[in-house]
This record gives structure tokens, sequence and C-alpha cells, in this order.
């Protein structure tokens, strides 16, 4: 196979799932698609958008390697904007290494880096960068929030906003280096501060969708929630209960849980990572335990939801202004004393409550996982580039040599050109392609 050196290689790979399977689909781009396409199937006229039924062949051995489906996209009206392949055999294992062999046998093909093809597609302008990431978050989707809402983010609308920030930042930096070539006489009449008033609503529209990627990330990666209290007040046994299994180790002896205990759930289709914490004592016996804790008050300035779990109805109101989400008094088959309202009795010996704990725990990740309405949600993964575009946008306000904020409105332009295609940065697009499965 011919080297990874260019960007017009024709490439191909499984496209489909690898393993056993119904169908298994081969997918090729590139300008020799067509031409491999006619050593597999000796058929040499291909319409484009045509599907046809035909046997396929080792172009080396001449061996029937399977009876397929073929298709062939002509440029540019294909998914990478390049000549597109696409071969349907059956899923089979054997099939599926007889075709890898065959295709490895044809002369200018190379094997698929991960993602090479929606690269492609975004290199040609079939796809922008924000449907690129939404491509790549609605293949990870395991829930049915994370679908939602990467399906919501291919339709546009953060690409159009990106296009807008970009134009209005075109519009700033044309008149800012006029200044720097002619007189305030020769310009329009108020043109510094009308750039000013633009650049600062264009920082607050920044904040605002910046602000969405919290939101985004808890729907991507998990919304963490976390208990605290002391040791041996149950904590592992609300765990094991919300859980259904025994996860946690349960004991009478305190400081049982001397690490974080962690599981994934999915409530009411949001992902959710939930901890069990080492018990937060005063007089640790022993190193192990100072390290427990150690990690328990670094989940605490981390966790997205804190829910403090004690047994002593007392102890309840000390720690209400702490920043905990939900004080929980746990051993309510013990205890009969009464509590304030915003305080949740459960007992996870009997069950008591445990459902409307879980209930009282799903309402508050979808406080944690609704955006403001019409809010267009910043996917996590372009957040940098984000803070980047904010921080130019700053100095260039700030700046009263014409010259050095011309250069941070263009710095600006870049980081905003990176969102919108109309500047590639390489590390960026490599560290996004890079999580795309191979064929993809």
């Amino acid at each position: 196979m011919p080297p990874r050196n260019s960007d017009t290689d024709t490439i191909f790979a499984l496209s489909s799932a690898p393993g056993k399977a119904g169908v298994a689909v081969f997918r090729l781009s590139g300008k020799h698609s067509f031409a491999a396409l006619s050593a597999l199937t000796v058929r040499k006229n291909h319409k484009h958008a045509h599907a046809f039924f035909s046997r396929l062949y080792n172009p080396k051995s001449k061996e029937l390697i399977d009876e397929a489906v073929c298709v062939f996209f002509a440029a540019p009206n294909s998914f990478t904007g390049e000549d597109v392949v696409e071969i349907s055999t059956h899923g089979g294992t054997a099939i599926t290494a007889a075709m890898y062999d065959a295709l490895s046998k044809i002369p200018n093909l190379r094997m698929a880096d991960p993602g090479e093809f929606t690269r492609r597609s975004f290199s040609n302008g079939k796809m922008d960068f924000d449907k690129v990431v939404a491509t790549s978050a609605l293949i990870d989707s395991q829930t049915e929030a994370q679908r939602k809402a990467a399906l919501e983010r291919m339709d546009g609308s953060a690409a159009k906003l990106y296009k807008s920030w970009r134009s209005t930042l075109v519009e700033v930096l044309s008149f800012t280096e006029a200044a720097i070539d002619f007189s305030e006489e020769e310009l329009p009449k108020d043109i510094f501060a009308t750039n000013e008033k633009k650049l600062k609503k264009l920082l607050r529209e920044i904040d605002s969708h910046l602000a969405t990627s919290a939101i985004s990330k808890r729907i991507e990666e998990g919304v963490s929630i976390a208990f605290f209290g002391r040791p041996n007040v149950g904590k592992s046994s609300v765990f094991n209960r919300i859980v259904g299994t025994n996860r946690a180790i349960v004991s009478a002896t305190a400081g049982t849980t001397r690490d974080l205990v962690s599981t994934t759930l999915d409530i009411d289709g949001t992902k959710v990572v939930l901890y069990d914490t080492a018990g937060l004592s005063r007089a640790p016996r022993d190193n192990i335990e100072k390290a427990g804790i150690k990690r328990s008050k670094s989940m605490m300035k981390t966790a997205d939801i804190k829910i403090f779990i004690t047994d002593r109805p007392g102890e309840l109101g000390a720690f209400d202004t702490e920043g905990y989400d939900l004080s929980v008094l746990n051993k309510s088959d013990k205890i009969s004393a009464p509590v304030a309202k915003n305080i949740l009795k459960v007992s996870a010996k009997t069950g008591e409550n445990i459902n409307k704990l879980i209930g009282k725990i799903a309402a508050l990740v979808k406080q944690k996982t609704t955006a403001p309405k019409n809010a267009i949600l910043a996917s996590f993964k372009i957040e940098s580039a984000l803070k980047s575009l904010h921080a130019a946008i700053t100095y260039s306000i700030t700046e009263d040599d014409f010259s050095l904020t011309a250069e941070h409105l263009r710095a600006a332009a870049v980081s905003i050109g990176q969102l919108t295609g109309d500047v590639h940065h390489g590390e960026l697009l490599d560290n996004i392609f890079s999580k795309f499965c191979i064929g993809k």
C-alpha cells in the first residue's frame, strides 16, 4: 500500500461495525474509487448514485469473494466530496477478511485512518466544524439525552452563529485597518464607538454560549453525583440501593470505604456517574484513610450534584450551608424524630423513600442538563477555541494602538475561523477526528 502522505490518496475501510453481522459495508473515497470498483466487479460503467448487484472478485487471484450491492457516488455529490464507493457484502468474518485482502491488492489504495472520511468531508466543505463534532457525539451516544443533543447540534444553528460572529469581526477589522491608513475625518462618523459596541455585544453572546458548554459536557460525559458524610452513616448502603447491586462494600466497621467507588447509570435518558466517597473523618486512622478523605474533598469541588448523608438529625443544620444539593437522613427505621421539609428521610435497610430519593436526584439531573430556552449548546470540545476568541476580542477593546487592535482582531478571526472552517487548525482537527472509528 502507498504511504500515508497525501489527503488525495484513495482510502478504504470497513464502515459498518466489525464482527459477524448480516451486512458489512466497505467505503472507498478518492480519485481511484471508480477504478477499484471496476477491478472488483469486472464492470466498467457505473452511474452516479445507482445501486447494482454484482459478484466481487479478488483482482489478483480472480477468486470469487461474495455477491454484493454496490453504489458509486461521483464527486462532488458524495459524503466526502470525492468519488465514493460503498459496497455492502454479507457480514461474515471470512468475507470481511477476503475484502480487506482484495482491496489491499488494488494499486493506489490504502487503509483509512480513524475519522479520515469525515475529515475529508470537512476539508471539502461538505460539513462544517460543529457538524463534525455533533457527528462524533452522535456515534458515541449511549443515552437518549446524548442522542437528542447531538441531533440538535447537527441542524447547523451553531455554525450559523459562528459565521455571524466571524462576519462581525471581519467588518470591525476592516474599519480598524482603514483607521491605520486614513485620517479620522475620512472614516464613517462614530465608527470607533460603533466598533466597540459591536465587540461588546459579541462578548456577551460568547459568554452566554460558553455557559452552555458545562451542560454539553454533563450530557456527553455524564452528570457526576457524589455522596458525602461521616464514616458509617450508610453512604455505601444507600449507593447500593440505588445501583441495585453491591458495588460498594458495606460493613459496620467505620471507614470501610477507603477510596472512590463509582458506577454509571441511565436516569431518565441521561448518563449519570454515581460516586460513593470515603467518610469525612476528623481523625483518620492511617495514611490510606487520609488519602481517601483527600479524594473525597477533591470530589466535593468537582461533582455536579453533591448529596450529604447522615444518620444524626442534629448534624444536618450545620451542613445545610456548605453547598450540598440534597441532604439525606439515613436509617429512618431507627429514627422517629421529625426533620425539616428540605431533609429527606430514607432507610437503606428497608428501602423506605429510596424511590423518592431517586426521583429527587432525577430532578436535579434534569436541572443540570437543561439549557435556557432557545440557547444553542456549545460543545465542551471547542471550549478552548471559544475562550481564545473571547480573550482576543477583550484585548482588542482595551488597546489604544490601532495596529495592536487589528492584530488582536486577526487572532480572533483565526479562532472563529477554526469553528467555521475558514481556518484549519491541525492540532484541533487531529484531536477531533482521532476520536472517530475507522470507516467514518
